[in-house]
């Protein structure tokens, strides 16, 4: 792996790990705002090793989606305090590779973990993991990984991943192409 892309990954888990003894909200508001450039350079070398194949996808999911997750809850954090006032206590739970497997392995049909990750302003990361159960039973403790890079955004594809999530959440998902 470039030396440079492993120094950003490092410093990138450094504060990805930092965040998960964060008990409040302007605790973490503070750590994103003043590592928001370590984040967005360390998703972007990890996107690099993804596609150079030096980082397990597993690994990469379970490291992005934590930021991911991280990040959705600053939004939420810094809209709360600043609408309200409000400061409500957090905890951010670092999801590990194990837990997409578990998760997917518990499922007696096939179901995939999917993830999407904007990288840049022209990039975009798509993971996915999944199980092939025999119908009806659990998994068998296989899970594919599988990664898409799509290069060139425009916003035609963002309100098709947008429509996709918005689908998924409502429990009846459509085709995200």
């Amino acid at each position: 792996m470039d030396i440079a892309d492993k120094v950003l990954i490092r410093k990138f888990i450094t504060v990805v790990a930092g965040a998960g003894g964060i008990a409040d909200a302007q605790g973490l508001l503070a750590l994103v705002d003043d590592n928001h450039e370590v984040l967005d350079l360390g998703a972007a070398a990890v996107a690099r090793a993804i596609q150079r194949g030096e980082m397990h996808l597993g690994e990469a999911l379970a490291l992005l989606d934590c930021v991911k997750g991280m990040s959705t809850r600053h939004l939420m954090f810094e809209s709360q305090t600043s609408n309200i006032g409000y400061a409500p206590q957090v905890r951010i739970a670092v999801t590990h590779r194990s837990a997409f497997e578990h998760y997917l392995n518990e499922r007696p049909d096939p179901t995939a973990v999917i993830s999407f990750h904007l990288i840049s302003d022209t990039q975009l990361l798509l993971i996915s993991a999944t199980n092939y159960p025999m119908r009806g039973q659990s998994g068998d403790g296989r899970v594919e990984y599988r990664c898409a890079v799509i290069n060139r955004i425009d916003q035609g594809l963002l309100a098709s991943v947008a429509a996709f999530a918005e689908s998924v959440d409502g429990g009846r998902p459509i085709s995200p192409g």
